[in-house]
């Protein structure tokens, strides 16, 4: 019998496809780059996706272990977001997770209750978006624009200082702000035992007194050392990074001691900002930095650098300006000699202190003086032929910007009195070198005269004596060309001096005397400077041959060469016959320092130069960058007791002029020079520093000594030539006398 079957057929199509279409929901969230977590209504994980466990780092048995509460860094949120759900069905938000590692990361999450059929809710479905990233990248432009805020105002505050803040103290406040950073230190840098020092520290209250005891010293004593090599560096890459406090000091604080104070500060790095001005280090700040807090922008840092290099520049520019206006009102105030301004329609603009005490006008009269009142009518016109040669040089193209002029002038003082003066003057020009006034420095030469007028007196009196000796006198060159003689030689030779100059001494002498007189130099001239009086011939310019006597010296220059010959030469024959008349050419070593620019000094009480002028290169073979700051050792043996006396004379508040003294200049050579100063007291009558003119006058103390050394040359022969002449009358009178007694004539005539 054929069997029945009976059943029922349902149609699944749906089921099936409600279930694939779930399996693949199941795939997607499992493959979702999001991290996913359901977990029951009580927040226990019971399931969680691939991302999920890369986020935290569990595996899968760990994170079904876990509860909510366990995945953040505050478990009284996890809470309060679970309330949340519950209550309200969602929430989202962001927070700070904590991975099983136990490092933080910032989350943005997304949870939502899940509900069954029935809508009754019966798990929580959390997505999560790791943001940390992010959140770095915000902080840092929230940084950023905190920075580049801070930045400008930076920029208007430097503005507003004045020069009485402290702008290193301010500067390295500002940094530590902008930076966000622990601790900032400012260090100045010091060129001379190329140190850096810490002058300013910015840090917590209360973590300085820690710091020092762990230092065993003050932080302001701490010298870090730059070697080449670091200050190439430094001045190439103004911002640099250093781990720890030993390599940041440069090795001035130990490693141990670096990691005591680090751990102190709670810093893990270090940035070093060098601040360079005009191409050189200027000081350095230093930043510790906390572990987590990002670094500050490059860009950021090389702004607040610019502007405070900027600023350190315009304060050492007022530095200086304040030094240097200091320093020359020193001297114009408190120089012995009268250092003026005029403007170019001559009138005058300024006159130092100096002027009242010289001249008897105040200053108001002084300044209210046309040139005319104040100079003779000779003086005024040599003053204006000087100015209008002066003005018409500024129209050449190749013009000596720093050309000088001096004069010798007569001025008038207050009670009509005129007195000589030495005046130097240079043009003042701006900023395109064109002149706008005059400056110049006058200096009392009364003395001065009053000495050349003696030595000049002196000199006419003894080149009298000399140029009327009765015997004659000659100077030849090495080559015995004959450069020099008196009217007594001419006479005796025949020749004018025109022709004996084109001649030498061997050509009008006969040829049998010039190995002889070779000889006579060799060995006894050249030797000992001198010869014994010995006997030659000379041949005059008619032909005839005439004997004499004569002495010969050695002429040596101002280094002690040789450089030629000079004698005194007596015609034997006709010796009483024979007239000096010829005078002596000008004398060629006098000479007083012109066009010559005097050294400026100021002296501190301790001696060491505070202040040279640009003069003493030429003067002493020194730059000024060479003295200031030092004792000058630059003083002849023989003077040092000299100058030491007037230095003490100084120092008790007595001012000096024209005290002449020799120095020794960097190369070596011997100057001599004329000294005036003024010393300069404090508002307590307490010495501050003493102010200085020194002037070369070398070549006329050459000239004063070979003036007095002739001098006394002639006053020797004199006496040698007047004994001669006395003995010559004795000798006749004695010849005469026996003529008488033989019944004979005399021979000469009486005497």
């Amino acid at each position: 019998n054929p069997i029945k079957v009976v059943g029922d057929v349902t149609d699944i199509t749906e089921r099936k496809n409600i279930e694939e279409h779930l399996r693949i929901k199941d795939r997607a969230i499992a493959s979702s780059f999001n991290a996913i977590a359901i977990s029951n209504l009580q927040g226990k994980l019971i399931y969680v996706n691939d991302a999920f466990l890369r986020m935290w780092g569990f595996t899968i048995q760990d994170a079904l272990n876990k509860n909510a509460a366990d995945l953040d860094s505050n478990k009284n949120e996890i809470i309060h977001i679970i309330n949340d759900i519950k209550e309200k069905g969602f929430s989202h938000g962001e927070s700070v997770a904590i991975r099983k590692d136990q490092s933080l990361f910032n989350v943005q999450y997304s949870a939502s209750l899940v509900s069954n059929k029935l809508g009754k809710p019966i798990a929580m479905l959390s997505t999560f978006i790791d943001i940390t990233e992010r959140k770095r990248e915000e902080e840092a432009l929230a940084q950023q624009n905190e920075a580049l805020s801070q930045l400008s105002r930076f920029s208007i505050e430097l503005s507003m200082l004045s020069s009485e803040d402290n702008l290193e103290a301010f500067i390295i406040k500002r940094i530590k702000e902008i930076a966000g950073a622990e601790v900032a230190m400012f260090s100045d840098y010091n060129s001379t035992n190329r140190t850096t020092t810490t002058k300013h520290i910015e840090i917590e209250p209360g973590l300085l007194e820690k710091v020092v005891s762990l230092l065993g010293t003050q932080v302001t004593k701490i010298h870090s050392v730059i070697t080449d090599e670091m200050y190439q560096q430094m001045t190439t890459e103004i911002i640099g990074f250093q781990k720890t406090l030993h390599e940041v000091s440069l090795g001035a604080i130990s490693r141990p001691v670096g990691a005591a104070i680090q751990a102190l500060l709670k810093v893990d790095r270090f940035i070093g900002l060098a601040y360079i001005i005009n191409g050189k280090l200027y000081g350095t700040s230093i930043l510790g930095m906390k572990k987590g807090q990002p670094d500050p922008p490059k860009q950021i840092l090389e702004n607040f650098i610019f502007m405070a290099a900027v600023s350190l520049r315009r304060k050492l520019a007022e530095e200086e300006l304040r030094r240097s206006e200091e320093q020359y009102r020193l001297v114009t105030d408190n120089a012995s000699d009268i250092i003026w301004t005029m403007d170019l329609n001559l009138r005058f603009t300024y006159f130092s202190p100096s002027n009242e005490k010289l001249t008897g006008y105040t200053k108001e009269k002084a300044l209210a003086l046309s040139l005319d009142e104040l100079l003779t009518p000779e003086s005024m016109e040599r003053a204006l032929q000087s100015f209008t040669a002066q003005m018409e040089l500024e129209n050449s193209v190749e013009k000596d910007l720093s050309r000088s002029v001096t004069l010798e002038l007569n001025e008038k003082r207050a009670d009509g009195t005129i007195f000589p003066v030495e005046v130097r003057m240079c043009f003042l020009r701006d900023a395109q070198n064109n002149p706008v006034g005059i400056l110049g420095i006058t200096r009392d030469i009364t003395e001065r005269k009053a000495t050349e007028l003696s030595l000049a007196t002196s000199e006419r009196r003894y080149r009298s004596l000399y140029n009327n000796l009765r015997d004659g006198s000659a100077a030849v060159d090495l080559q015995g060309k004959i450069i020099e003689c008196n009217n007594a030689f001419e006479n005796m030779v025949g020749y004018s001096i025109e022709e004996l100059k084109s001649i030498t001494f061997e050509e009008i002498t006969p040829m049998k005397w010039h190995d002889f007189e070779k000889k006579i130099l060799e060995e006894q001239v050249i030797r000992h400077g001198y010869s014994d009086l010995y006997e030659k011939e000379y041949r005059h310019k008619d032909g005839k041959i005439f004997p004499v006597e004569l002495q010969t010296y050695a002429i040596r220059d101002n280094e002690n060469q040789l450089c030629g010959f000079w004698a005194f030469i007596r015609d034997v024959t006709v010796r009483k016959q024979m007239e000096l008349a010829q005078k002596e050419s000008e004398e060629k070593y006098r000479s007083i320092v012109e066009n010559t620019q005097d050294v400026i000094m100021l002296t501190s009480p301790d001696g060491r130069v505070s202040y040279m002028s640009p003069a003493c290169v030429r003067v002493l073979g020194y730059n000024p960058d060479e003295l200031v700051g030092k004792i000058p050792e630059i003083f002849y043996p023989d003077d040092i007791e000299k100058v030491h006396n007037a230095l003490s004379s100084a120092m008790q508040g007595v001012s000096g002029s024209n005290l002449e003294y020799r120095i020794c200049t960097k190369n070596g050579k011997t100057k001599w020079v004329s000294h005036s100063w003024s010393p300069i007291l404090t508002e307590n009558h307490e010495l501050k520093c003493i102010a200085s003119i020194v002037r070369d006058i070398t070549e006329s103390k050459i000239a004063e000594q070979l003036l007095r050394q002739k001098i006394e040359e002639l006053e020797k022969y004199k006496s040698v030539t007047v004994n001669r002449e006395v003995k010559m009358v004795d000798l006749k009178n004695e010849i005469n006398e026996l003529c008488k007694q033989l019944n004979q004539k005399p021979k000469y005539p009486s005497v």
